[in-house]
């Protein structure tokens, strides 16, 4: 029997006429609501409603309308929020459901903990992350950012020692960047003696210094008396034609804070860099 043209479909489809809609249908109905729910659940996050992003989740799992992707969405709404404990509780409830969590959910949980200044939990997540082979580099900037937001400096300098996979590019720039702003964080009178061995070891990763470092080092050298060593990076930085605006004004800084004059004729040991 064939449907007029203003017989609804649904009827046309019912089990009356003897058609059902087929697997491959539904199949896709059901990735679109997944589609759905993940993009209404990232919204909520933006929107800081990580509570409407939770309803979200617990009305997807109802409906068996869920992925992986759906609870990276929530972490991620409740690291926007604040939320940590949530997010850890989302993160462990991933792993009871048998979903193996990726880097994407490594990540997003270890954001949530370094923004509420949980690097202890964030730095046991990056190496769980290693241990199960699910980490990233994103995974690794995120540990050594929460370390770096606490003023973290020795756990950074053993981050970015630590043997990883070699198809992760480790240590890189940006991970000796948030390591010497751990150190500038940190209050340790001996802590510069720990940001020129960071400077004189990037060389060997194969990485090489700009203005941002010369003058994070500097004004950690200022913060402990050692104005001759900051003057000693600004001269390294000159030698390798980096913009000096930013270094002078960090020396600057650092020779006020040292509280002494620098001699007119001082003699100036360059840095290995």
């Amino acid at each position: 029997m064939r449907r007029s043209r203003h017989q609804p479909l649904a009827l046309a489809r019912s089990p009356a006429n003897g058609k059902w809609p087929s697997p491959c249908c539904a199949c896709s109905a059901a990735n679109s609501d997944k589609l759905l729910y993940r993009a209404s659940i990232t919204a909520c996050g933006k929107g800081l409603r990580w509570d409407l992003s939770l309803a979200l989740l617990a009305e997807s799992l109802s409906r068996q309308h869920f992925d992986s992707f759906t609870y990276c969405a929530a972490i991620s709404a409740c690291e926007k929020g604040f939320e940590w404990q949530r997010a850890v509780a989302l993160f462990s409830e991933m792993a009871s459901m048998k979903m193996q969590p990726d880097s994407i959910a490594y990540n997003a949980l270890i954001l949530a903990l370094d923004r509420t200044f949980k690097w202890e939990l964030a730095l046991l997540w990056c190496l769980s992350a290693l241990e199960t082979g699910a980490a990233d580099q994103g995974t690794l900037l995120g540990a050594i950012g929460a370390l770096a937001t606490s003023g973290q400096w020795e756990q950074s300098l053993q981050l970015l020692l630590l043997p990883v996979s070699s198809h992760l590019c480790w240590p890189d720039l940006d991970a000796y960047g948030h390591a010497l702003l751990a150190a500038y964080r940190s209050e340790h009178p001996e802590v510069w003696r720990a940001c020129l061995t960071m400077l004189m070891d990037m060389p060997r990763q194969r990485l090489h210094p700009g203005p941002s470092e010369f003058a994070c080092a500097a004004r950690i050298c200022g913060r402990g008396k050692q104005w001759l060593e900051a003057l000693a990076l600004q001269w390294a930085a000159s030698c390798k034609a980096q913009p000096l605006q930013e270094i002078d004004s960090a020396f600057t800084w650092a020779h006020e804070a040292a509280s002494s004059s620098a001699p007119v004729d001082g003699a100036v040991v360059p840095l290995p860099i």
